[in-house]
């Protein structure tokens, strides 16, 4: 039996553009059967929903990690199955959201040079880039700042930079009972060669499963990857890594496997 699953996908918690409730609407419209919300160091989103899911699909808690390896690439990597109430993960959360305040306190002392004088609140509850663009053009129409600009002049104020290495993440999801993955490697800025040695040193460090099926993932790169997932016996995960955003290059639960589930190292096997 063919289960549509995906276990990548955003909300205006982290930087998507849908609300977690509108994305529990898209699943059951796209006939998902397992999913995971995973925003970037955040499970809110998660939380806001576990307790309406009607059955009609089944929700995994997820996680999306930013980190940093070897002091010059950032690696995200996905946590599933996690404790959301494990201490030492809470507690990586709350640095997370003083680092927030942080970055909202930056950009509002930045709009206010720009003569564009945002509450706080407002752009705390509006951190993705079309809720912020939509916001500005809404209240000052006639700004003639280019908010793309703006948005990737003061990256990092809207996106927490990296803080803790990759092999940190690693132990934290796992802490948390979770199961650490690497997400999308084929996006990082590798040639394939490097991106095949780091996946050989995350394996030897512990990491339990890759994000074989991405978008940004060719068919060899990706078979290449499912060769690897099963010579190791390592999860293999999927996700559309879905933003929710106008024009964006995929739409949840699109360019999937129909049949991943039947793989005997689908991680929702095992979850």
């Amino acid at each position: 039996m063919k289960e549509c699953i995906d276990l990548h996908i955003h909300t205006d918690i982290s930087d998507g553009f849908l609300k977690p409730n509108e994305i529990v609407n898209l699943m059951k419209e796209n006939d998902i059967k397992i999913a995971s919300i995973t925003d970037h160091d955040s499970v809110d989103g998660y939380l806001q929903v576990k307790d309406i899911i009607d059955g009609s699909f089944r929700l995994i808690p997820g996680i999306e990690i930013s980190t940093l390896w070897e002091n010059d690439l950032e690696l995200h990597i996905l946590g599933y199955g996690i404790d959301v109430k494990n201490k030492d993960f809470r507690q990586y959360l709350n640095i997370v959201k003083e680092k927030k305040i942080q970055g909202v306190c930056s950009i509002y002392k930045k709009l206010q040079i720009l003569n564009i004088p945002l509450e706080i609140q407002e752009i705390s509850k509006n951190m993705s880039y079309d809720n912020m663009e939509a916001l500005i053009k809404h209240k000052y129409p006639n700004s003639n700042q280019t908010f793309y600009n703006f948005y990737y002049e003061n990256y990092y104020c809207f996106h927490i930079k990296p803080f803790i290495s990759t092999y940190e993440a690693l132990n934290i999801i796992r802490n948390a009972s979770g199961y650490p993955i690497i997400a999308h490697l084929g996006r990082a800025d590798k040639t394939e060669i490097e991106k095949i040695k780091i996946l050989e040193l995350l394996i030897a460090a512990g990491i339990k499963g890759i994000e074989c099926y991405h978008p940004s993932h060719s068919e060899q790169f990706k078979n290449i990857l499912i060769d690897i997932a099963q010579t190791n016996k390592l999860f293999i995960t999927q996700g559309s890594d879905f933003h929710g955003r106008k024009n964006e290059y995929t739409q949840i639960a699109q360019n999937l496997s129909e049949d991943i589930n039947k793989n005997s190292l689908c991680i929702c096997n095992y979850i």
